[in-house]
């Protein structure tokens, strides 16, 4: 089984994360409220290296992302 990547998300003072996206590579694996966890579906996901990006969108409409490289197997 996949293991649990965790989250911390920040938005400035009197601003409030809303929305959270999670990307491996190309693929979408989540869009969605702000998540501290997350596993992915296995069965989306061939076994390879892929940039997982995570991106947030905050209620005054301020984004911001992560890169990581991950390796799925």
């Amino acid at each position: 089984s996949a293991s649990a990547i965790s989250f911390n998300t920040h938005a400035p003072f009197g601003d409030e994360v809303t929305n959270m996206k999670i990307f491996f590579g190309d693929i979408l694996a989540y869009d969605g409220l702000p998540l501290t966890e997350f596993s992915y579906d296995k069965a989306l996901l061939a076994d390879t290296d892929y940039t997982l990006k995570v991106e947030i969108i905050t209620a005054n409409g301020l984004r911001d992302y992560v890169t990581k490289r991950v390796v799925c197997r």
